[in-house]
């Protein structure tokens, strides 16, 4: 045995005294942390205001927005002790693992225990899970050149960093709770092993697992080991621990969550939790621990990679409530039941959730039932993948039938979109909540298609709009106006028609109307930039400040890059008094257009701030 890296070992006074002493107590400490769980809801419906949601994925707002919150604080400090002590979170803190480990329980007492699939695709769709939720913000950001200002938001706003008043806004509502926690700390376990949900979907567990790497806490072996095996007997996780023991001295695998029970289960007491050189420290020959055996061919490794992929597709945001990690474990578990069904097919002896499905005499009855439900399973996710890659299309192509409209001709797209999303309708169990406004906009721009010769071409549309401006800047603002309104009344459907049109009855003191161009411009199309923009500073200048917050925080999510749309929405958030959120965006604003400059250091500096500008 390699005894020469440890550099300490904890030792208690006695020897455990098997595995239930130190399984007790992990027990009760699970107990503990869903008291506690329960403790902090109760003092939030009490007292109405509390420590902001421990939740992980909050941290996703600080990846994202910048803003940091407890779990964000959370999650670093775990990351750091994964970096010292190994993922003791995990088994002692986590409540998802309490409900596995649970499950793995029950069913060991009544003869089951799934065997667990070891494929390269499932054990890094944990990693590509935490990559997008926690990279692919920065990365998009930094792709449109703007940087993650950390900032604090205090108690009594949106998205508060550390007091909140609403404790539930990140949660899902009760039934999704209760069928994320059934199928991720009970269903997965009975599909795909014990702590498949760690192994499998959780992101939180893959960082955790990167800093391991660097931890020096271990499992260790002191003196010569009897290589009886029981320690890998008791490993919940699937590791082989006496023959990591054996060969590096410790365990190098960074499935290893620190639970113990293999230290409670060896026979000879010379398994124990110390300090040794970490595995970063050791070289390459340990960076992947022993050589992995893995269940599926490249081939089966390709199916499994298709198939969760176009689970999650399919899923994801299903009903407008489905989670992202509850889609992922759903989409493993779908994976698992095509690989099975595969090698069922293709006649080899199998097993899979403690039945018999195929055995030397043929076809069971287990089997059969596998088959069917296997199918009709897969079926329904492949029936909403083709009704998410319609709702993806239609949009599409209403977007381009808007981009057509507004030069003035039309490609014909927006009957083909309204026949997608009609589609959409009807095979819809529940459509999404945005479809039927989709659909009435897909129909007025269908109806002007049907009634397209009327309207301007291109050329003459283009030659329009270019003569308003002339008119406009050489101040013929009346004329500009009278030419603007028979645009818009000829080319209703125009969105930069409504949108010109509002700009001069604004200028001409005309509010209301303005008002009701901007909307129109603004219903015609949701994503146009300066129609949210100019639609909240109107509403921002006739003293209409809560309305004027939605399309004020629509154009700045539209228009990182737009700097009036970053002042206005900056000033608006000032003049809320929520200056920490402020500051971002009016920064941004001066960045990107250095006339901002100054108009900011003095709305900074004034206590009464300026009405934002369009």
């Amino acid at each position: 045995m390699q005894g020469s890296d440890s550099l300490a070992s904890f030792e208690s006074a006695t020897r455990p005294r098997g595995s239930s002493t130190i399984a007790r107590r992990r027990a009760w400490t699970l107990v503990a942390v869903h008291l506690a769980m329960v403790a902090h809801y109760v003092h939030w419906k009490l007292v109405g205001r509390t420590l902001a949601p421990l939740e992980l994925n909050e941290a996703v707002y600080t990846a994202a927005e910048g803003v940091v919150t407890a779990g964000f604080v959370l999650l670093a400090v775990l990351v750091l002790a994964s970096a010292v002590f190994g993922r003791f979170f995990c088994s002692w803190g986590c409540h998802v693992l309490a409900l596995q480990d649970l499950c793995a329980h029950w069913l060991e007492r009544v003869g089951i225990r799934p065997r667990p699939l070891r494929s390269r695709v499932l054990f890094a769709i944990p990693f590509l899970v935490a990559a997008y939720m926690f990279v692919w913000p920065l990365a998009y950001r930094a792709w449109l050149g703007l940087d993650v200002e950390l900032h604090q938001r205090p108690a009594g706003t949106a998205w508060s960093s550390f007091l909140t008043d609403d404790f539930t806004r990140n949660l899902p509502s009760w039934p999704v709770a209760l069928a994320t926690l059934a199928t991720c700390g009970f269903a997965s376990v009975l599909w795909l092993g014990s702590r498949a949900f760690c192994s499998h979907a959780c992101p939180y567990g893959a960082l955790f697992s990167l800093a391991d790497r660097a931890a020096p806490g271990r499992i260790v072996a002191r003196g010569d080991c009897s290589d009886c095996g029981a320690c890998t007997a008791a490993c919940q996780s699937h590791i082989r621990v006496h023959l990591e023991l054996t060969r590096f001295g410790t365990v190098v695998d960074p499935a290893c969550l620190r639970d113990l029970d293999c230290v409670a289960a060896c026979p000879d007491g010379r398994v124990r939790f110390g300090f040794v050189r970490p595995p970063l420290l050791k070289g390459l020959t340990v960076w992947h621990g022993l050589d992995r055996k893995w269940d599926a061919s490249w081939g089966e490794e390709a199916l499994l990679l298709a198939v969760v992929s176009v689970g999650v597709f399919s899923l994801r945001g299903l009903f407008d409530v489905l989670p992202l990690l509850l889609t992922v474990i759903v989409s493993v578990m779908l994976a698992f039941a095509v690989f099975q069904s595969t090698r069922f097919l293709r006649g080899k002896r199998l097993r899979a959730l403690g039945r018999e499905l195929r055995n030397e005499r043929g076809v069971t009855g287990a089997g059969r039932v596998w088959v069917v439900a296997s199918s009709v399973l897969l079926l329904a996710v492949c029936e909403n993948a083709v009704v998410r890659a319609a709702e993806l299309l239609a949009g599409s192509r209403l977007a381009s039938a808007q981009a057509t409209n507004e030069r003035g001709g039309s490609a014909r797209l927006a009957s083909s979109a309204l026949r997608l999303y009609r589609f959409v309708e009807r095979l819809s169990v529940d459509p999404p909540a945005d479809l039927r406004e989709r659909v009435e906009l897909a129909s007025a721009l269908t109806r002007a298609e049907a009634i397209e010769p009327q309207f301007p071409t291109p050329a003459e549309f283009a030659s329009s709009l270019a003569r308003i401006e002339q008119l406009a800047g050489i101040g013929r603002i009346a004329d500009a106006l009278e030419l603007a309104n028979a645009l818009a009344t000829r080319f209703s459907h125009s969105a930069i028609a409504h949108y010109q049109h509002g700009v001069l009855l604004a200028a001409s003191g005309r509010e209301a109307e303005a008002l009701a161009a901007f909307e129109r411009s603004v219903a015609l199309a949701p994503d146009d930039v300066d129609a949210q923009n100019n639609l909240g500073f109107l509403l921002m200048r006739m003293g209409r400040a809560p309305e004027a917050e939605e399309p004020l925080r629509r154009a700045a999510e539209l228009g990182p890059l737009h700097a009036a749309a970053r002042f206005n929405r900056g000033a608006w958030l000032l003049l809320e008094g929520r200056a920490s959120e402020a500051l971002p965006h009016l920064r941004a604003a001066s960045e990107l257009d250095a006339r901002y400059g100054p108009i900011v250091d003095d709305l900074l500096a004034t206590p009464t701030p300026t009405t934002p500008r369009r």
